[in-house]
């Protein structure tokens, strides 16, 4: 009501000068019509709201299927372990009543300790060696036997420490479980009540929604021409909102994605520094620790799936169901998705630097950035401050680095492939399951352990790191060669002595930081310099080559 007076008042001054009808008409329409751009962004922003609550809930509920999943598979695992040094306890009972039975008081079993596996040069007596050649075949079992006393022992011990480890992991899991049910709730709640409000604010607009309506319904009966609306070139404002998952500033351009840069420009006409700077406020240029945004946009370029697809498959706020492959070229071109092939390896993945690169190319193109670049930035992420962002820091990158042309960029199949950043598309979508990752089905759902995670990775750039279904930290730590801590390079497989000694490992990026499969939070990207992760660093650094 308040508006509606200051469109009277407005009216009023306009009636003591001396000004046409024409012109009082037309600046009494575009008073009314702002009013009502003012509303309409109003209603925008609450679906937006509306829009991000919902997709946060099923973002969260989502993840914690993933970790009911994960914890009924790592119980089993542990109830089977449990089975398991049952199994050994019960063989060392055994052995050690076959032994009793062989060497009740245990002298034939001090004898062969002394003479035989010590190595002792001569029988101390006659009886002593007599009794031992007449003795043979006991003297062959009693050895047999404590060798296998030997390994069970040993097996035993092994397998608590791994059982131990298990458990520790699983109430980790566990305690993660129950912060994301905490988190879930407190969402419910709030959406709850924000829709009460929006819902109570929404009668209001409406309302004065209506009398604008009617307001600026009168004045074009009087006027000749109606009230100015949306020209070409302004941003319009009923669209969904997408926020960024990250807002880092950074000093340069990294090297090896100018490439991808380069080829949206010559195929989508879109300036790389453009896509540079959205690849940097997105992800960080790939480096973000998550690359899922608590409303589900996802990949290094951060698109909502139903955008990458199509919105023929949204669900729900730009999402889609979890068994649209989203991946698919067919899918895409049926769902005129903006998803991208560019590095041609059959598929358009978001994780991909390439194809997201190229499909952020292919967005902007498409909402026009060849006549209005602003607004097909606005497009891609619905808000003046991203905007202005995005245009400052493109100009920073545009006159802070040369580039040469050098005609056509090819993007061939698996090019792209780095081992430090092509477990990015399992940041925020994983869940460690022990001696998960070892299976076709694990892998397609991002089940992984440590070990198994850093044999995929290496997997995916042709390098074979042993047998996939033997693979442990064990045997990563005798792989390619050891090198100095000062010495770390990116790609480097680094150690952490966590419930044994070596008992996590990951993949060392750069910086100080580590890419790896751990318990609490599936694939994710951790800090060494600092924390629980530089307490348990234990400067094991192997350098894999092509082996």
């Amino acid at each position: 009501m308040k508006k509606i007076a200051a469109i009277c008042l407005s009216v009023g001054v306009i009636g003591t000068t001396h000004v046409s009808a024409e012109e009082q008409n037309q600046t009494v329409s575009d008073h009314l019509q702002s009013n009502q751009d003012s509303i309409e962004e109003q209603v925008t922003k609450m679906d937006k709201e509306i829009n991000a609550y919902q997709n946060e809930r099923i973002i969260l509920e989502r993840q914690l299927k993933q970790y009911d999943k994960a914890l009924e598979q790592n119980q089993l695992t542990i109830k089977n372990e449990q089975k398991r040094l049952e199994s050994i306890s019960s063989r060392l009972d055994t052995i050690n009543k076959e032994m009793k039975e062989i060497d009740p008081d245990g002298q034939l079993s001090k004898m062969v300790h002394q003479d035989l596996i010590v190595g002792i040069p001569a029988i101390t007596t006659v009886n002593k060696q007599q009794y031992l050649l007449d003795n043979v075949q006991l003297v062959s079992q009693l050895l047999t036997l404590q060798e296998e006393l030997k390994e069970a022992t040993s097996e035993l011990e092994s397998n608590q420490v791994e059982l131990e480890g298990m458990v520790s992991q699983l109430q980790e899991q566990q305690h993660e479980k129950e912060q994301l049910v905490k988190q879930l709730k407190q969402k419910e709640a709030a959406s709850k009540e924000q829709k009460q409000l929006l819902l109570q604010e929404s009668k209001k607009i409406e309302k004065e929604k209506n009398l604008i309506e009617e307001a600026i319904s009168n004045e074009e009966e009087r006027a000749e021409k109606g009230s100015a609306f949306f020209s070409q070139g302004d941003i319009p404002s009923n669209a969904t909102v997408i926020s960024p998952s990250i807002d880092t500033s950074v000093t340069g351009v990294p090297s090896q994605y100018m490439k991808y840069y380069l080829y949206g420009e010559k195929e989508y006409g879109v300036p790389w520094y453009y896509l540079a700077a959205i690849h940097s406020i997105e992800t960080s240029f790939s480096t973000s620790p998550t690359m899922t945004s608590s409303v589900g946009a996802i990949g290094s370029m951060q698109f909502m799936p139903s955008t990458w697809v199509g919105y023929k498959y949204e669900s729900s706020g730009g999402l889609v169901a979890e068994n649209v492959d989203i991946t698919d070229l067919e899918t895409i071109k049926k769902g005129n998705g903006y998803g991208v092939d560019a590095d041609n390896d059959g598929k358009a993945d978001p994780y991909s630097v390439a194809d997201g690169v190229a499909a952020a190319a292919n967005y902007l193109s498409s909402n026009g950035f060849a006549t209005y670049p602003r607004k097909a930035i606005w497009h891609y992420n619905h808000a003046s401050w991203y905007v202005e962002k995005v245009v400052n820091l493109a100009e920073r990158f545009k006159n802070d680095t040369k580039v040469s042309d050098n005609g056509d960029i090819p993007l061939n199949s698996g090019g792209e492939y780095d081992v430090t950043t092509v477990g990015n598309r399992w940041i925020g979508n994983s869940v460690y399951v022990f001696g998960g990752g070892r299976n076709q089905e694990d892998i397609k759902n991002g089940r992984f352990d440590c070990s198994s995670f850093v044999y995929w990775a290496y997997n995916q750039i042709g390098v074979k790191l042993g047998e996939k279904t033997s693979v442990s930290t064990e045997t990563l730590k005798n792989k390619g060669t050891t090198v100095e801590e000062k010495d770390m390079k990116p790609g480097d497989l680094v150690f952490f002595d966590t419930y044994k000694k070596d008992g996590h490992v990951g993949i060392y990026i750069g910086d100080g930081k580590f890419i790896g499969a751990q318990s609490s939070n599936g694939v994710a990207i951790e800090d060494m310099t600092s924390g629980y992760w530089k307490e348990k660093f234990n400067h094991r650094v192997q350098r894999i080559t092509n082996i």
